[in-house]
């Protein structure tokens, strides 16, 4: 009985022909910024100890991006860059998400041929498209600011210079017998 739940236990967990294939891609996430930088790049290493061959596609947008090489096969410990580029409308406005499926295969045709494979997240932005009369309208509310500002300026200086004279202007219409008024002038008559 020992040795039947010693068999099971080793053929659990240690399974003799079972091989995974071992793949790293560097960087984890993949950003594009369309009018400013137009293609991202990544690396694929091979870290298992036999030949694969990769392929990479795109869930999504498959006709707007383009991969090369989207088809490549790596020995052991052996690492390619891959290119992927945008290559569609860059009028629209938003943000566009898919990933990058990278499925990697075994060379050797004698073994049990299962893919095992990644999905890097790539996201595409597009900044909202500036119109080409911004800059005059943005010159056009400065200037108007400027002018108006001159006008309030103006319009306060002359007021406040205009109180400045009636302050003066009243020590001279004070008469001699101490009231203020009216005062007379050269001729007598009042002003």
């Amino acid at each position: 009985m020992k040795a039947f739940f010693l068999a099971i236990l080793l053929f659990l967990f240690f399974p003799l022909a079972a091989a995974a294939l071992g793949l790293s891609v560097r960087p984890a996430q993949l950003e594009i910024i369309v009018p400013d930088k137009s293609a991202a790049s990544l690396s694929i290493k091979n870290i298992s100890l036999e030949p694969m061959s990769i392929s990479i596609y795109a869930d999504a947008f498959a006709t707007e991006l383009k991969i090369n090489p989207s088809e490549l096969s790596l020995m052991p410990e052996e690492s390619a860059a891959v290119e992927v580029a945008f290559a569609g409308s860059r009028d629209q406005g938003g943000v566009k998400k898919t990933n990058l499926s990278i499925l990697a295969r075994s060379l050797d045709q004698k073994r049990f041929n299962a893919a095992s494979g990644l999905k890097i997240p790539l996201t595409i932005y597009f900044p909202a498209k500036v119109l080409f009369w911004t800059k005059y309208l943005f010159i056009a509310t400065l200037l108007f600011g400027v002018l108006l500002g001159g006008a309030l300026f103006r319009s306060f200086y002359f007021y406040w210079r205009r109180r400045q004279q009636k302050r003066k202007n009243i020590w001279l219409k004070v008469n001699f017998l101490g009231r203020f008024g009216r005062s007379r002038n050269w001729l007598g008559r009042r002003r």
